[in-house]
């Protein structure tokens, strides 16, 4: 669950974007090692602006506590693409969500119903401003 959190805090920042997202994902390996990162260390990362790197160092988690909060509540789960239960499929398209939210149990014969693009839009629920 904690790791989750990390996620949470991730994506749910205005304005770094997809991009910059994978960009961190990709030099640091996981949310948690980017919330742990100092600003010394963003300035490695290309593309990121000043206040880009602002942003990432506000380590407040109280957003992603509370739309955890708000996910148990609803009895809704979160599936990383970092997750072994990830659905492999989905893995492959083009700019694929990084989290998917599920309400219920996530089968492997339901796969095929995730690929529709739905899920982009479920994250939307947790952002401002979609």
């Amino acid at each position: 669950m904690e790791r989750l959190l990390y996620w949470l805090w991730l994506e749910s920042m205005q304005g770094l974007g997809k991009v910059k997202i994978g960009r961190l994902l990709e030099h640091f390996g996981n949310p948690e090692v980017i919330w742990r990162a100092d600003s010394k260390a963003f300035k490695k990362i290309h593309g990121l602006s000043d206040k880009d790197i602002h942003q990432l160092g506000n380590k407040d988690l109280d957003n992603a506590k509370k739309i955890l909060e708000t996910m148990n509540r609803m009895d809704i789960q979160a599936i990383t693409i970092q997750d072994t239960v990830y659905p492999e499929r989905l893995k492959h398209i083009f700019d694929p969500p990084r989290i998917l939210f599920v309400r219920g149990e996530l089968r492997p014969s339901d796969e095929s119903r995730y690929s529709s693009g739905r899920f982009k839009e479920s994250f939307c629920l947790w952002k401002k401003g979609c």
